[in-house]
């Protein structure tokens, strides 16, 4: 493997437990205040669906796809046909 590769693969790592640890943390910061946190991320997506539909109306049935959004601002509004992927 050259210098360049495992240069690239230590920081890759680094980034990776840097990510793990913030998840950590914020899971313990956060347990026990679920439900709080739930009903702020739902009240969040249906004000970002009012911002949506202030441009064009979202049907019902519309399936939509949430990417890189990290919380999920769209589907915490539980809608059926929504999915939410992130990069980590």
């Amino acid at each position: 493997m050259s210098v360049l590769k495992s240069g690239l693969k230590r920081k890759a790592k680094r980034s990776l437990d840097r990510q793990l640890e913030y998840q950590r943390r914020k899971s313990r910061e956060l347990k026990g205040r679920e439900r709080e946190v739930i009903a702020a991320m739902v009240e969040h997506s249906q004000v970002v669906r009012t911002k949506l539909e202030a441009v064009k109306p979202i049907p019902d049935d519309a399936r939509v796809l949430e990417v890189g959004s990290g919380a999920g601002a769209w589907s915490s509004i539980s809608e059926p046909r929504a999915a939410s992927a992130s990069i980590l």
